[in-house]
């Protein structure tokens, strides 16, 4: 019994970290700093992961810190969140960068 109330308790953190984290809004500008520097789609995922310790250690830097029984899970929804974001900035930035092709021309 107690078991499934660790698991339930984990998983309803991580839930409420990912809209906390998909809701940050220096989260998201930071993302999409970083993911106009990649041409590829690796770039998301990267520049999510980037962006997730990015603002950790912002947090960290303000004397704000996590619990450390929370870190992993803010990293981790950190990490999804942040590439939805990098995902929608690197689409928005395929739309205005999109290549002609020879029928255009």
């Amino acid at each position: 019994m107690i078991e499934h109330y660790k698991i339930a308790r984990g998983v309803i953190m991580l839930m409420v970290l990912l809209v906390a984290k998909f809701l940050d809004l220096i989260g998201f500008i930071i993302a999409g700093a970083i993911v106009l520097f990649f041409k590829s789609k690796w770039g998301i995922v990267i520049s999510g992961a980037i962006t997730s310790i990015a603002t950790i250690f912002i947090i960290q830097a303000t004397g704000r810190s996590l619990p450390p029984d929370i870190i992993v899970s803010a990293f981790l929804a950190g990490v999804i969140a942040h590439s939805i974001h990098a995902g929608i900035v690197y689409y928005i930035k395929q739309l205005f960068t999109k290549k002609k092709t020879k029928s255009e021309i």
